[in-house]
Parts: structure tokens; C-alpha cells; sequence
């Protein structure tokens, strides 16, 4: 019992070691590893991925040529429920896959908030069914005032 007590450890600093390692190289392809990361069930590792996310900078991420990433970096601020990503989510509904929009819904309802909801409200008129209909289902979770006017 002991000797795996010890290897769990061990296999817990080197997940924390991994995440600050790909944090501190700054690259954006890390962001996707680093978001599935964000789910392990130990707080250090979890809290060694939020801070490699931050040092990497998520709303970066965004912008990134790469959907994997954009998907990593929207995923993360969702995750993270950080406020000042709004507007950052904001530019991620006019991304040009619809997962990706359909993707930042969501984050955003995670972040909540008015600013969020405005955002979110904006989504109800995506040209793509299902982010629509994600879009409209969330305002109205969110009290958005477009979802109210229009009834939904």
C-alpha cells in the first residue's frame, strides 16, 4: 500500500511538473492537452493547468490559425469562468466553425453575467440551426432580453 501511495505522488509532480513545463514554453498547441488536463480529479494538477492556461493566456489562444487550439482556448475560459474573457468569447461567435461558436455559447453561460448574456443573445440569430438554437435556449437560461422579446 505504501509503494503506491508513493507512485501516486510521484505521478502527481510529474503532472504538475508537465503543466508548468507547457506553460513556460508558451505555445499555443499545448492549450488543447492542457484543457483535457483540467480534468483530473487532483487539485495541484488542476490548479498547475490553470496556471500554465494563464501563462499561455487563453484569450490568445482565440485568435490561433488552429480550430484544435481556438477549440482549447474557448474551452479553457469556459473552465476557468473567467469574466474578462467575454469579450474575447465575444469574437469566437463570428469564428467560422460553427462547433467553435456553438462552443463559446457555452462558455459564456458559464461565465454568466449581463455581459455574457448580451453576448449570448447576439449568437440567437447564428446562421446555423443547431448553435441557434443553443444560442436562444441559453439567453433564456440567462434572462437575456432578446430571448424575452422574442419569446422564447
Amino acid at each position: 500500500m505504501e509503494r503506491c501511495r508513493i507512485y501516486s505522488a510521484r505521478v502527481c509532480r510529474v503532472a504538475e511538473s508537465a503543466a508548468r513545463a507547457l506553460g513556460w514554453l508558451e505555445d499555443e498547441r499545448a492549450v488543447g492537452p492542457l484543457c483535457e488536463a483540467a480534468a483530473d480529479r487532483r487539485r495541484s494538477v488542476r490548479a498547475a493547468v490553470i496556471l500554465a492556461l494563464g501563462h499561455i493566456g487563453l484569450v490568445k489562444a482565440l485568435s490561433a490559425s488552429d480550430p484544435e487550439t481556438r477549440f482549447g482556448g474557448i474551452l479553457g475560459l469556459g473552465l476557468l469562468k473567467e469574466p474578462s474573457a467575454v469579450e474575447g468569447l465575444r469574437g469566437a461567435l463570428r469564428d467560422q466553425e460553427p462547433d467553435l461558436r456553438h462552443l463559446a455559447v457555452w462558455a459564456l453561460e458559464k461565465i454568466g453575467g449581463n455581459e455574457a448574456a448580451e453576448a449570448v443573445a447576439c449568437a440567437c440569430e447564428d446562421p446555423c440551426a443547431y448553435v441557434r438554437d443553443l444560442a436562444r435556449e441559453t439567453s433564456g437560461r440567462m434572462g437575456g432580453t432578446r430571448a424575452a422579446k422574442a419569446g422564447i
